[in-house]
């Protein structure tokens, strides 16, 4: 409490809470609720669930040490309801964690097929121009050849000399 110690206000609380909880342990109860009252009233200013169900706790088990059943019933039903609503929360923020990282990795892999797709798009529309390409040069090349060889057939036409039959001479 003292003004010269510049402690956060949720420092406060927890150790205001641990406080409490140590004067249990000691089985001086009084004392124990007194610092989870304090601490609940501090809490009320800086909300933290946490910190209150704490202090629920330690009010429910010192006011039962001192054999007050009726507040401690009542602080026992704040424990359990804020202890509920905290899991509630957590199972929920871990559900949209999950969920937000199951569409993370579902976009991810929708973009990788896209990615697959458009290379092997590409990739068929290679090998069909190559494909077309090699038959028109094979096309065009035995169409040279075969000019060639026919240009070679005629130019050896004109250039041999008829062969006449020995049986000629005779």
């Amino acid at each position: 409490q003292d003004k010269k110690y510049n402690i956060p206000q949720s420092n406060k609380i927890m150790l205001l809470n641990q406080l409490s909880w140590l004067y249990m342990e000691k089985k001086e109860y009084q004392k124990s609720i007194d610092y989870a009252k304090q601490a609940l009233e501090l809490e009320k200013k800086f909300r933290d669930p946490e910190h209150r169900v704490e202090s629920f706790e330690f009010l429910a088990s010192s006011y039962l040490e001192l054999g007050e059943k009726e507040k401690s019933k009542f602080y026992m039903s704040e424990y359990a309801f804020q202890k509920d609503s905290i899991s509630d929360v957590n199972r929920t923020n871990a559900n949209n964690t999950e969920k937000k990282m199951v569409g993370e990795v579902n976009q991810e892999h929708e973009e990788n097929s896209k990615k697959q797709l458009i290379i092997i798009g590409i990739l068929i529309i290679l090998a069909a121009t190559s494909a077309i390409l090699w038959r028109r040069k094979n096309k065009i090349l035995r169409k040279n050849y075969e000019q060639i060889i026919e240009k070679l057939k005629s130019e050896n036409s004109i250039h041999q000399p008829e062969v006449t039959d020995i049986n000629d001479f005779t």
